[in-house]
């Protein structure tokens, strides 16, 4: 999750938002205060960040839907946050199963060497 605001919200659509008691669930986990959130939200937090970022998310993902992500990668490029970002189709809120586990390594890989 990389907005706090939308998931406090409800607004992501998240798995948790389909739950009758989202807002108490969403005031007694996160709070209600929009500074704390925006705090802890890295999408507003972008221009703090000084090394290259690598991304990956599934689009499956019930939990941190995709629009994190493309939120994340926004706030990145409006400050000239190197990144590199991908999604994987069929990948929810885990690494996944061993072979999704070695589609990430060379990436992550290519990441981790690529400035040496």
């Amino acid at each position: 999750v990389y907005d706090m605001l939308i998931l406090r919200d409800g607004s992501d659509e998240s798995i948790y938002t389909r739950q009758d008691d989202y807002d108490e669930l969403g005031e007694e986990f996160w709070g209600d205060d929009q500074k704390v959130l925006v705090d802890f939200s890295p999408v507003f937090n972008a221009d703090k960040m000084k090394s290259r970022i690598l991304m990956w998310h599934g689009l499956q993902d019930p939990i941190s839907p995709i629009v994190h992500m493309d939120l994340m990668k926004q706030a990145l490029e409006d400050n000239n946050v190197p990144y590199q970002a991908f999604t994987m189709s069929k990948l929810g809120h885990t690494f996944g199963q061993k072979e999704d586990i070695k589609a990430h390594m060379p990436v992550l890989k290519d990441f981790l060497f690529d400035e040496l």
